[in-house]
């Protein structure tokens, strides 16, 4: 029986027929209307003009799932299920399209007819197209060698969370509490908070009422300030960089051009945050890739092996040993993994009290945090 499936798995017109069943299926997805999908509403009533017969779209449906159940069930007759060394499911594009069959079943049978799963159902249609990477040797090629290249990409995503950690504190240090403005005319500078209160009547009459408030970005707390420098990120700086540049002081009015100089904070992050930090990903990206495409897994082994080589290397000690008793016994603290543990928590704590800065503190607070500060310094 085996051998059965065998010959009809290498069949030039068995994959004729599942590549077309594929592209049909990938067509008829999508011209299917958006009612059929979901439950019908005022929007998409019964009666619209469909592309094609919702009787015809669901005959054919059934048709796919059927032929795409052939192509899987030659498959595993082909290769196994599980324990084979080539098994059907140990590949994960065949996993991805033992998913899809199953929700396909799922979803002719009408086992989950209502609620919002169903949809989730549905939605399992949209990685058809994904059967067609499968085949093609050189699209999986591709596909395979970025997905290993995401790897190193991560360390670059942890890089620029400790950027936007750094800047978002620095930004805390220079405009904390100090973006805040009176949202109507009669509390310019060098009047500020104080005079910002009462309201403010139009040339037609129109009655407004006078508040201190900071715009839809600041840098009051660690939060906020990382949402700022997404917003730089996304080159929609220009309304924050100009408030940046008219700050003057705590609870006082905003006065143009008072602190010019804070452009540079701006410009900076631009070249770290924003080009330096995405040309990284770009690069591990390329990179990655050229170091996976087309590469065996012979000569993975290989290479890890040379990377083992050089990792037990046997290696001299950089620095000899001290003579004197005093520095025995300091470098022996030094190298005490219990060291290590002592200084990164006060790290930890140091950069906590840093994160919980914001406007307004308690003056218990304020000495809370100079006492840290003086005694991580000694």
């Amino acid at each position: 029986i085996r051998r059965f499936f065998v010959w009809v798995g290498n069949l030039f017109i068995f994959d004729m027929i599942v590549y077309g069943s594929i592209i049909t299926s990938c067509v008829f997805l999508c011209i299917t209307p958006v009612h059929t999908l979901y439950p019908p509403t005022a929007d998409w009533p019964d009666g619209n003009r469909d592309v094609i017969e919702p009787e015809l779209l669901a005959t054919c449906n059934q048709v796919f799932t059927i032929l795409f159940t052939i192509e899987a069930t030659v498959r595993i007759m082909t290769y196994g299920l599980i324990f084979t060394k080539d098994a059907y499911l140990k590949s994960g594009w065949n996993f991805m399209d033992f998913l899809v069959l199953v929700f396909a079943w799922i979803d002719e049978s009408n086992i989950l007819s209502q609620g919002r799963i169903v949809s989730v159902v549905r939605l399992a249609r949209a990685l058809r197209p994904l059967r067609l990477m499968k085949r093609n040797e050189g699209m999986r090629l591709v596909i395979d060698a970025l997905i290993l290249s995401l790897a190193p990409v991560g360390y670059v995503g942890i890089f620029s969370m400790f950027t936007f950690a750094v800047f978002g504190l620095i930004g805390m240090g220079l405009f904390g509490g100090l973006f805040y403005s009176c949202t109507q005319p009669g509390a310019e500078y060098p009047g500020g908070k104080a005079e910002c209160s009462g309201v403010h009547i139009t040339d037609i009459g129109l009655i407004f009422p006078r508040t201190w408030e900071n715009p839809p970005y600041s840098f009051d707390s660690f939060v906020s300030g990382i949402g700022a420098l997404f917003r730089v990120n996304n080159m929609k700086y220009a309304d924050m960089q100009f408030t940046a540049m008219d700050v003057t002081q705590v609870d006082q009015s905003p006065l143009e051009g008072a602190s010019s100089y804070n452009a540079i904070f701006f410009i900076i992050y631009l070249l770290v945050g924003g080009l330096f930090v995405m040309n990284l990903f770009v690069g591990f990206i390329v990179d990655g890739f050229n170091a996976n495409k087309g590469t065996s897994d012979a000569d993975l082994q290989y290479v890890r092996f040379l990377r083992q080589l050089r990792i037990h290397r046997p290696r001299y000690s950089s620095f000899q040993p001290p003579d004197n008793q005093v520095s025995k016994i300091c470098r022996s603290v030094i190298e005490s993994p219990y060291f290590e543990y002592f200084s990164g928590g006060c790290v930890v704590i140091n950069v906590g009290f840093m994160l919980a800065d914001h406007p307004d503190p308690d003056p218990s607070f304020v000495n809370t945090v100079d006492t840290q500060n003086l005694v991580f310094l000694i």
